[in-house]
């Protein structure tokens, strides 16, 4: 007996959790979603102080929650857990518990945020893991290679802030940690909560929870801007007798509040966002020079990023380098239409509606829309207007967008093996990020 597999269609509309927002009085900003799921799930966006603060932010990330034994007993009898991570200009906690414990869950939150951190054990211990971290990551290429993008594009701002030395990290003290805990307010800060009771009442809980959180009278964090893209040569990384070499590309691109996102999502996914898409094709199916070539959309606060991955045999690294550059001319010259933009459409819809399958996803959603001061309803929106996108949309940002004499372009590899090669063909400098 044969059966007829049905054709996969992409979904017509995506329907969002009922949510809604508030902001109590000590200014923090609260997201709420009501969905049913056996756990709660919080998220908390912290901006830094400025620049300059990573380092110390990173140890108060470790030292946030450590050392406290009686908070980690009463998250182990609520089935929760709470964990921080620092970024290059923010502090983001996240957790969740059984969803009839929300109100212990806010309480643990709130009261981490209020007590001083202070140990100097658990500062040592903090230090240590974070330097092992840093020391693990540049043992990483795939890691020193997106740092080294970061580090050139973002230049002179957080974002392009490379890992610092063991001895920086060390040198950090329990008076910085504590300074800069202090200076964590809640009215520049936005809680993200995903629970299943009503979302007026998980509002109501939050600012009821959270009001003895207030941090320091200090001025809100200056905005550093994001510098304009620059592009120049080809930036050469050096890695002793690496016997691949990993390409980058970054492209400034449009992020979520802007009305052009739809088409930039469909052009990645056709450029290097599935299995069918131009990468694959040219660079794994047609050459066999790269498994996995890719692309991924990477949105910040201040700025979002087209990202162009590959990662080739040293000898075809000149080749690779040419035929991205023509694929990212051909989305203009051979703009994406007809079946292929049906393909891309179907592939990104899914993407959308897989990001929603689970209380934790959803949060996650919450926290990259609120950044950008949105609320869940922007995925319907968004959805609707991907169903809309025409080929001229495509072919705009196509022009405007994804040429590559906009790209950051970076190389990792031998350079002994590479210079001579590249710099026959294209202006290249050296540059190392040990």
């Amino acid at each position: 007996m044969t059966r007829t597999i049905p054709p996969t269609r992409p979904p017509e509309t995506i329907t969002v959790p009922a949510h809604g927002r508030r902001r109590a009085a000590t200014g923090l900003r609260v997201f709420a979603a009501s969905r049913p799921a056996p756990l709660t799930e919080v998220r908390l966006y912290v901006p830094l102080p400025g620049a300059g603060h990573a380092t110390t932010a990173a140890v108060l990330a470790e030292m946030l929650f450590a050392g406290r034994s009686r908070l980690r007993d009463r998250l182990d009898a609520i089935g929760g857990h709470l964990f921080a991570v620092a970024g290059a200009d923010s502090l983001v906690v996240s957790g969740n518990a059984l969803a009839a414990h929300t109100r212990e869950l806010f309480t643990l939150l709130a009261g981490a945020l209020r007590e001083k951190v202070r140990s100097r054990p658990e500062l040592h211990l903090a230090r240590a893991r974070i330097a092992d971290g840093f020391r693990l990551a540049r043992s990483r290429p795939e890691l020193v290679v997106h740092q080294a993008l970061s580090t050139i594009r973002y230049a002179g701002h957080p974002y392009g802030q490379p890992p610092p030395e063991p001895t920086v990290v060390d040198a950090v003290t329990e008076h910085d940690v504590i300074e800069l805990w202090e200076s964590l307010r809640p009215a520049d800060a936005t809680l993200c909560v995903v629970a299943s009771a009503p979302v007026e009442q998980t509002l109501d809980l939050a600012a009821e929870t959270f009001a003895e959180w207030r941090g320091s009278a200090r001025p809100a964090p200056e905005e550093v801007p994001v510098p304009p893209p620059r592009p120049g040569p080809v930036t050469l990384v050096h890695r002793d007798s690496a016997d691949r070499v990993l390409l980058r590309w970054g492209l400034d691109v449009v992020g979520p509040a802007h009305p052009e996102l739809p088409a930039v999502e469909l052009t990645h996914t056709a450029l290097g966002g599935s299995y069918s898409c131009r990468l694959v094709e040219t660079l794994r199916q047609r050459h066999g020079w790269a498994y996995t070539p890719s692309t991924s959309l990477l949105h910040q606060r201040r700025a979002s990023l087209l990202v162009v991955s590959a990662d080739v045999p040293t000898e075809a690294a000149e080749a690779v380098l040419d035929l991205v550059r023509d694929e990212l001319r051909g989305l203009a010259e051979n703009p994406v239409r007809g079946e292929e933009l049906e393909r891309a459409r179907g592939k990104t819809l899914g993407a959308h509606a897989l990001s929603l399958r689970s209380a934790a996803h959803v949060a996650d959603v919450m926290l990259t829309l609120a950044e950008h001061d949105l609320e869940l309803d922007a995925v319907e929106r968004r959805v609707r207007k991907l169903h809309a996108v025409r080929e001229s949309d495509m072919e705009s940002v196509a022009r405007r967008l994804f040429t590559p004499e906009r790209a950051t372009e970076v190389v990792l590899g031998d350079a002994v093996l590479l210079y001579a090669k590249l710099s026959a063909f294209y202006p290249v400098v050296h540059r190392s990020m040990e």
